[in-house]
């Protein structure tokens, strides 16, 4: 097939009318589809491709295997005015994240903290999707979720550890701040994207079945990823491992299993913790003084060669405002892909206009 001379470009409508009309055509519930399209949007409207379109066959063959619920009833196991348990009942995880995050939230506004962990969802998605709400809300939040083990110990070679993504989100002024990271050296989802372009990985992404350093991407999807930082980015992984773990009731997978991918698990668990700033003085007095340190931050004398200093969140939404108004580039194999899944299910696979 010739390869357009420009990327396909959909406004945030299209993609999301696509990827709810595939989800629907599974038999997934509408208010359980719409959130998880709603966030594979926002992966893709921010530049985080590896969250974006590109998860919709993974999603659609969760379904399929019966691995996600497609009419889920979300369930509280354990209640406590500042926080409580819930069971996402094999729910797709942007679903039940996303009621975990509203009950974070009213816990919060009451008590001014408010912790929900989780059990038993599907694949959680782009956990700064949920930062960008509590902070939105003028919240600060701390969410990390578990992830089938494909990350090695620091020193070690097999996979022990999920991607263990941390997401600290904070309310702004000019836009929220929100530290949206994998606590590996890069998602599994970059490795699968370098993969579908045809393009090697960095060196110090993940080491090969053999557990030998290497850049190529399949070997690396046969292998395991390297934590961030080396031993310091391997530590944080295994706290982290244990909130989304033994604290939720979930006992942690070890060893890559290629049988999890890419219809994914829920025997995971996720961590949602909320603070109201008003706990401790007035909500713009705070936000001011997260203005007047940004600035600060960003202003101050930059290194040799960098045109900008930045902070946790600014590229995001740059990209989020201009692909908003310009539309969201979609790389041709990521839409075959797509377009393959909508025909399997009986739809035009065609952009909705």
């Amino acid at each position: 097939r010739t390869q357009r001379d420009r990327p396909l470009l959909l406004t945030r409508d299209e993609e999301f009318r696509f990827l709810t009309e595939c989800l629907r055509a599974t038999g997934v519930r509408p208010d359980t589809a719409d959130p998880a399209a709603e966030q594979m949007v926002e992966a893709d409207l921010r530049g985080h491709v590896s969250h974006g379109l590109i998860r919709l066959a993974g999603l659609i063959q969760g379904v399929q295997q019966g691995v996600v619920n497609p009419d889920p009833r979300i369930r509280t196991v354990r209640d406590r005015p500042t926080g409580g348990l819930i069971d996402g009942d094999g729910g797709l995880g942007a679903y039940v994240g996303r009621e975990a995050v509203r009950l974070a939230m009213t816990k919060a506004r009451e008590t001014g903290i408010g912790v929900v962990g989780v059990r038993n969802a599907h694949y959680t998605g782009l956990v700064g999707y949920f930062g960008d709400m509590t902070a939105r809300e003028g919240l600060i939040s701390i969410i990390t979720s578990g992830t089938p083990p494909v990350v090695h110990p620091w020193g070690g070679r097999a996979a022990v550890f999920g991607t263990a993504p941390l997401c600290v989100s904070v309310p702004g002024k000019r836009h929220p701040v929100v530290l949206d990271m994998a606590t590996s050296e890069a998602a599994r989802g970059k490795i699968h994207t370098a993969k579908k372009r045809g393009e090697p990985i960095p060196e110090g992404w993940a080491l090969d079945a053999e557990g030998n350093p290497t850049t190529d991407p399949e070997a690396a999807l046969a292998g395991v990823l390297s934590p961030f930082g080396g031993h310091k980015g391997s530590g944080i992984a295994f706290v982290l491992s244990l909130l989304t773990g033994p604290l939720v009731g979930v006992r942690p997978k070890t060893g890559f299993d290629p049988s999890l991918f890419p219809a994914g698990i829920r025997d995971k668990g996720d961590f949602f913790l909320v603070i109201d700033p008003e706990l401790f003085g007035p909500l713009d007095a705070f936000i001011e003084g997260v203005d007047a340190f940004s600035r600060a931050v960003r202003n101050s004398p930059a290194a040799s060669g960098v045109e900008e200093i930045l902070l946790p969140g600014d590229r995001a939404y740059r990209t989020r405002e201009e692909r908003l108004r310009d539309g969201i580039p979609i790389e041709d194999a990521i839409w075959e892909d797509a377009r393959g899944c909508a025909k399997k299910l009986g739809l035009s696979g065609e952009v909705p206009r």
